[in-house]
């Protein structure tokens, strides 16, 4: 493996990044071990390897401490695995989103910031179970702005 030159982040290789780099450390942290990732992701030891080395290169730092178990993530590991999940975490919601019927119409929703901490949790739970869930877009506010941005369409 190149030495990683510690704390030196690589931009240009940040942007080769793939999103089976940004899944591997998911598995590798669920399973343990970058053999299981590898048989997870359906891909090769090797193939695993070179992964982790692109990501360890393009970040700088260390992201997997080798142990005769397996593997656990380096601190610095534990620090982009949270990153990348919001990242994955997105292109899956857009995976999603393309899947679903473009022409449903987006169902725009202003309240109160006290409701989205209990009522519209429930909502969408509710609606998602019936597998009635629109698309949908909250809006947060004080009365008077919900009611300015009712009165402007």
């Amino acid at each position: 493996m190149a030495k990683i030159l510690e704390g030196t982040v690589h931009s240009g290789r940040i942007d080769r990044l793939r999103l089976r780099h940004l899944k591997l450390l998911d598995w590798v942290e669920k399973l343990g071990s970058l053999t299981a990732a590898a048989q997870e992701m359906k891909i090769s030891q090797s193939s695993a390897t070179k992964l982790l080395q692109d990501l360890e290169e393009a970040f700088g730092r260390v992201l997997v401490d080798r142990t005769t178990r397996g593997g656990v993530l380096s601190l610095a590991g534990e620090r982009a695995l949270e990153r990348m999940r919001i990242a994955t975490a997105e292109i899956d919601a857009l995976g999603e989103a393309m899947a679903s019927s473009v022409d449903m119409p987006v169902v725009r929703i202003g309240m109160l910031p006290f409701a989205g901490v209990v009522l519209v949790p429930e909502l969408v739970a509710a609606l998602s179970k019936a597998k009635q869930l629109p698309r949908l877009q909250l809006i947060d506010g004080y009365v008077s702005e919900i009611l300015s941005w009712l009165r402007e369409g």
